[in-house]
């Protein structure tokens, strides 16, 4: 169902969020990802963190380490799945602390944790609200979909 470009006074009417004049402005606002933080020393700190090898049972992965599941991997798993009991493959690393906050802590890779997509976009769309002061309703991720569940039902 089409509905009205939230832009105050803007005609157009889209499916959902800004009509795409005003999504360009709002990305050029934004500025590019470097811009962000995002540039090559944090792509190359990314696959360095998604490729690290799991410590709790090194060059001998386990099937039953509660860490990486016998991937081997220390970050293969989204952390929020895997602590709801669900195996799911992480896609993005996320700032525990976000770069406008802790500028700092950008590199750091004891500030970062590997998510899944949809729980990277909840947890951005958390922050974006506290950041503006808006309530912040507990949102429930069973009402999520998690399209690349490998397993479930982890053991304890």
């Amino acid at each position: 169902m089409l509905r009205a470009c939230p832009e105050p006074g803007c005609p157009e009417r889209v499916d959902g969020g800004l009509c795409p004049a005003h999504r360009r402005k709002a990305n050029q606002r934004r500025g590019s990802a470097a811009q962000r933080g995002y540039d090559s020393q944090w792509r190359r700190l990314r696959l360095r963190f998604l490729r690290e090898r799991c410590d709790a049972c090194g060059d001998d992965p386990n099937g039953n380490c509660p860490q990486c599941a016998g991937s081997g991997l220390a970050h293969r798993w989204c952390a929020d799945c895997l602590r709801d009991g669900f195996m799911v493959i992480a896609e993005e690393i996320h700032h525990v602390e976000s770069i406008k906050r802790a500028p700092h802590r950008r590199l750091d890779s004891s500030n970062l944790m590997a998510l899944c997509g949809p729980c990277h976009d909840r947890r951005t769309r958390q922050e974006a609200r506290e950041a503006i002061g808006g309530v912040n309703p507990v949102e429930s991720k069973a009402s999520e979909t998690r399209p690349r569940v490998i397993t479930s039902g982890l053991a304890s």
